[in-house]
């Protein structure tokens, strides 16, 4: 069952972020510069200095507060699932390394409802690429590399199950034509 069409909101709705700069920070530091928590306080503390003698503060307090606020993002209606993990294999009779003693909570969520989600969602309109495609700069006619679907796997893959089917097709083409000849000749013979 496909999830419910996304609901557009309102242009100045950032929930749960208080505004666009709340969440424009987000993204930079945490998903494209992926600051670790150190450098992400770092950076907090030099702008709440230079903000201080304005009586005002940055978008955060430190890196637990982004993470608060990353953590409550609503992510849309997977929900998530764990399972818990333990090494069982062997292990050395001295020194055996902590790792091999934990229990980890193992936290996913399921990936098909996922994809199922960005699908149905109309932000994504005209975003993915559905077929493997290859593009050229008029120029130096070199192949440009984009994304996933303009690798030359994607292309690669496409192709050789376009030939794997037309192969199939024609091979069950030629064999039917060859049965349809055969008992046409039976037919004549017993006739």
């Amino acid at each position: 069952m496909w999830p419910p069409i996304h609901t557009p909101r309102s242009p100045d709705d950032w929930t749960p972020y208080w505004n666009h700069l709340e969440f424009e920070t987000t993204q930079l530091l945490f998903s494209q510069a992926q600051l670790s928590a150190g450098k992400i306080d770092q950076l907090l503390h030099l702008w709440g200095s230079s903000l201080a003698p304005h009586q005002d503060t940055p978008p955060f307090a430190e890196h637990a507060d982004l993470y608060k606020t990353i953590n409550v993002t609503p992510t849309g209606d997977t929900p998530w699932e764990s399972f818990r993990l333990k090494y069982s294999g062997n292990k050395p009779s001295e020194d055996v390394p902590s790792w091999m003693n934990k229990l980890y909570d193992v936290w996913f969520q399921d990936p098909q409802v996922i994809i199922k989600n960005i699908l149905s969602n109309t932000d994504f309109n005209a975003e993915i690429d559905y077929a493997p495609y290859r593009e050229f700069s008029a120029d130096s006619h070199s192949q440009r590399y984009k994304d996933f679907m303009s690798s030359k796997w994607a292309w690669e893959q496409a192709v050789h199950t376009l030939v794997t089917l037309l192969v199939a097709f024609i091979t069950n083409y030629s064999s039917r034509m060859k049965l349809r000849k055969s008992l046409k000749q039976m037919v004549q013979h017993s006739s």
